[in-house]
Order: structure tokens, then C-alpha cells, then sequence
């Protein structure tokens, strides 16, 4: 579908900041969502911030392992 290899760099990128908000933000979601349901707040909610920052550290190093085989 995208012959143009710029095109598809760009999509590639332009997709970045979805996958970052998504792997950062919906642990977070979920934990607080949990945390209402069970009355526990703010434990679960804290374990969502904890899991999402470490999933948004694989996605920015699986970025920069990518740029790096690209050069």
C-alpha cells in the first residue's frame, strides 16, 4: 500500500506518539478504574503509574534501537 519508503518512515513516526500515550496512560486508566471497583485507592492506581513507565521505556528504546539500525 505505501510503496514510497519516506511515506512509510513518516507514518512510522507519526504513530510514535499514540503508541507513547497508550503504553503510558492506559495502565495508568486501567489501575484507576480498578482502584474505584475494589476501594483501594491508591494503591492499584500506583502500580498503573509504575507499569507505565516502564512500558514507555521499551518503547523509546525500541525507537532508538530501530534509528540506530537505520544508520
Amino acid at each position: 500500500m505505501f510503496d514510497d519508503p519516506r511515506l512509510k518512515a513518516y507514518l512510522e513516526y507519526l504513530t510514535l506518539g499514540t503508541e507513547i500515550a497508550v503504553s503510558a496512560g492506559g495502565p495508568i486508566l486501567i489501575g484507576y478504574w480498578l482502584d474505584r471497583k475494589f476501594d483501594t485507592l491508591p494503591w492499584i492506581t500506583l502500580a498503573g503509574v509504575f507499569t507505565g513507565i516502564v512500558l514507555f521505556f521499551f518503547v523509546i528504546f525500541r525507537v532508538v534501537r530501530k534509528i540506530d539500525k537505520k544508520e
